[in-house]
């Protein structure tokens, strides 16, 4: 990937990446991001994105990291990521199963905007109703 942008993101721009990566979930592809640290460097995340919603008044994202780089080290595995900290999201074409072991806690979230459980849910309810 290219050199990161030192400016913040625009309003915008975190627009575009919150309709992305809702969608991203609706339709299970895996998405690649650049992901700004605490201390200003960036690192790039592939991800397969399973919630997106509203945590200590932040759009944050709980998601299966795949690949890429992470500070925690061990790959794949669980990543929390607040958006205004993604610049330079692109989706993949590469579809993703939601993982068997992702639960959601309600009492943690203020708000979901979207959810491969909700997805789920809903594509059941419409297949029992669709027989």
């Amino acid at each position: 990937m290219s050199e990161l942008l030192t400016l913040s993101a625009t309003v915008s721009d975190q627009d575009e990446i919150f309709d992305k990566i809702k969608l991203a979930i609706h339709d299970r592809v895996t998405i690649e991001f650049e992901y700004r640290e605490l201390d200003d460097r960036s690192t790039v995340r592939v991800v397969n994105p399973h919630l997106l919603g509203l945590m200590d008044n932040s759009a944050t994202m709980d998601a299966y990291q795949i690949g890429g780089e992470s500070c925690e080290g061990r790959l794949p595995g669980w990543r929390r990521f607040r958006l205004a900290n993604i610049v330079r999201l692109k989706r993949s074409s590469n579809r993703f199963e939601p993982r068997s072991e992702f639960r959601m806690v309600p009492r943690r979230w203020k708000g979901v905007f979207e959810s491969v459980n909700r997805i789920h849910r809903h594509i059941a309810g419409k297949r029992s109703m669709d027989e």
